[in-house]
């Protein structure tokens, strides 16, 4: 029966073949930043229900499950058990003969023998790359004959809010090879709602009188209850009114119609569900999937905050059974485990946890930072944003290629933006020329981070030892100051580029940006760009030009002083004087007060 099956349908639709800023001192640059901004938070307690208490408690507990824990209470005893089944850790092959770390090899992953988990993330790590040589390794995998690594991109491509119309061939015939892969297919498919063609072939599969198996035909009937369109609606009810069709089928079209209208309380009575198709029937196409798009976003909305509250009631218990944790080993396990859960949630929540340890002083393990280094290119943006910046804080060297192979297929800005930040401690020249590229970046964001670890680079770090490296840097922050000099909204990254460039020793380049008018750029961006002398009286030109940007932009300007300048500068002018101290300079107003409120301070 299952081989006609296989016959009939997959023989007409065909299976598609293999085409388818920091305390700094450095090489006489100050920086500065007068303000007296504060940022306060407010805080006020939550009230809660019994019944919310013992939901969030319920779910939580159902979260920690996916952590790889057994029970929520005692949470350390049940961090000594072993990891959940679904848990996803890294390959065991992660080092060489030489000791040193294997790069992360999705493909090989995929197409390999190991447990299905690590084959499912090495799929939605390959898919979350949106490039051409991931989607074809994607596709290899679905024309293939090995049956995981299908199940392993169709489970990706169920997640995909956009997917590829590529796929849409391969993934039929799945529909007919066993249960599992009918229903990954089937959710797969689901995502290509305003794919027509997809809805008339889900009908077919899914009304077929003969040689359709009931794994094959419920896979299709839950596709369809999530497109909203009339067709699908009218497929389902037939399917539920039909007396061809088994108890299995009606419960599964119910179920299905229940999904796409919201109407929960029709359940499995045809009565009801003829009412409404009666009600509904003659309302034109295009007005019935406006409301039915509109339910179902009121719904998505309820679903939305309830898993809101879910994720932050199940963050507030794991985190506080961690930090309970006394015991470093008890800590590191745990974490391990937080780490390596299937589900991204958890795995995020870790990332937090263990870079909350680094800047509370606590110890981070070697096994952790590996797992870190590991978690790079996780499958899912939240994870990696967090993952960098947990690396960032605890500066680790080894993770240097990782960070700079993930830069290149990185789609998410904010995951750039959060690795380019992070490269900057690292303090490796090798990271400098995928910094200049992050400089012309479509996210403004990603382009300021990168500029901002160009300067780290460049004070304390080893930028300057490098002369043409620190050209070709020089002239990179120049070039990305000119060309964003008209556009709105870039003052920010200006003023970054110009305190990396000002380390550097480039004075024809700061003379390029002085003839352009670039000391003082207007309002958006208040930043004096000076090449001081050691004599009293360019001293006065600096408090002169001061006062200037002082005068026009009240308490809110930037300072960078380019060359080698003087510690003990003292003008004799009185009106208002710079004074040299241990840790600052001070702009002391002696006239103008009022309109400095605050010192500023330049880290030396």
């Amino acid at each position: 029966m299952e081989t006609g099956a296989k016959g009939s349908l997959a023989g007409r639709w065909g299976r598609a073949d293999d085409g388818g800023r920091r305390r700094e001192r450095f090489g006489g640059k100050f920086t500065a930043n007068f303000t007296s901004e504060f940022a306060a938070k407010d805080s006020a307690d939550l009230q809660e229900s019994e019944p919310a208490v013992k939901w969030k408690l319920s779910t939580s507990a159902l979260l920690a499950s996916l952590a790889g824990t057994r029970v929520l209470t005692p949470l350390r005893a049940a961090a000594q058990q072993p990891p959940a089944p679904g848990a996803v850790s890294a390959p065991q092959d992660s080092g060489n003969a030489a000791g040193q770390p294997v790069a992360y090899d999705a493909v090989a992953i995929l197409n390999g023998s190991g447990p299905q988990a690590q084959r499912d993330e090495a799929a939605q790590r390959l898919l979350s790359r949106h490039t051409a040589e991931a989607r074809k390794s994607l596709h290899d995998a679905l024309v293939g004959s090995d049956q995981g690594a299908q199940l392993a991109v169709a489970r990706a491509l169920s997640q995909d809010p956009d997917p590829d119309a590529s796929f849409v061939v391969p993934l039929f015939p799945l529909l007919l090879e066993n249960q599992d892969l009918a229903a990954a297919a089937g959710r797969a498919l689901a995502g290509y709602k305003a794919d027509q063609e997809v809805l008339t072939r889900l009908i077919e599969y899914a009304t077929a009188r003969h040689n359709v198996l009931d794994f094959t035909r419920l896979a299709a009937i839950n596709a369809i209850g999530t497109i909203p369109e009339k067709r699908a609606a009218e497929a389902l009810w037939d399917l539920l009114n039909s007396p061809d069709m088994s108890s299995s089928i009606h419960k599964a079209a119910a179920a299905a119609l229940t999904n796409l209208t919201g109407l929960e309380e029709n359940g499995e009575d045809p009565a009801r569900w003829g009412k409404w198709w009666a009600s509904v029937r003659n309302t034109p196409d295009a007005q019935f999937r406006t409301d039915i798009e509109a339910l179902q976003s009121a719904r998505l909305d309820r679903l939305d905050a309830r898993y809101g509250g879910l994720v932050g009631a199940a963050h507030d218990l794991l985190a506080d059974a961690y930090n309970r944790t006394n015991s470093q080993a008890e800590r590191e396990e745990m974490m391990l485990k937080f780490l390596g859960s299937p589900a991204p949630e958890i795995r995020k929540m870790g990332a937090g946890l263990l870079s909350a340890d680094v800047l509370h002083g606590n110890p981070v393990s070697a096994a952790e930072q590996q797992r870190l280094r590991y978690m790079i290119a996780d499958s899912d943006p939240g994870v990696r944003r967090e993952v960098a910046q947990a690396i960032g804080n605890i500066n680790d060297p080894d993770a240097l290629d990782e960070l700079l192979a993930q830069l290149k297929v990185e789609p998410d800005p904010t995951v750039r933006a959060a690795i380019a930040k992070a490269l900057g401690p690292i303090q490796n020249l090798r990271a400098v020329p995928t910094l200049i590229n992050l400089l012309s970046d479509e996210s403004l964001p990603t382009a300021e981070a990168a500029a901002n670890a160009l300067g780290n680079l460049a004070s304390p770090g080893p930028l300057p030892t490098d002369p043409k490296l620190a050209r070709k840097t020089a002239l990179a922050l120049r070039d990305t100051i000119l060309s964003k000099s008209e556009t709105q909204g870039t003052g920010d990254l200006r003023a970054a580029c110009i305190e990396a460039l000002a380390p550097l020793a480039q004075p024809d380049i700061v003379q390029d940006l002085l003839n352009h008018k670039l000391m003082d750029p207007g309002k958006e961006i208040p930043l004096l760009l000076l090449m001081p002398r050691k004599s009293v009286g360019y001293c006065n030109r600096i408090r002169r030009a001061m006062t200037r940007c002082a005068k026009r932009h009240g308490n809110s300007f930037r300072v960078c002083f380019q060359g080698s300048t003087s510690r003990s500068w003292r003008p004799g002018k009185t009106g208002s004087r710079i004074v040299p101290s241990a840790n600052c300079l001070r702009w002391k107003p002696w006239r103008t007060s009022n309109r400095m409120r605050s010192n500023w301070r330049i880290w030396q």
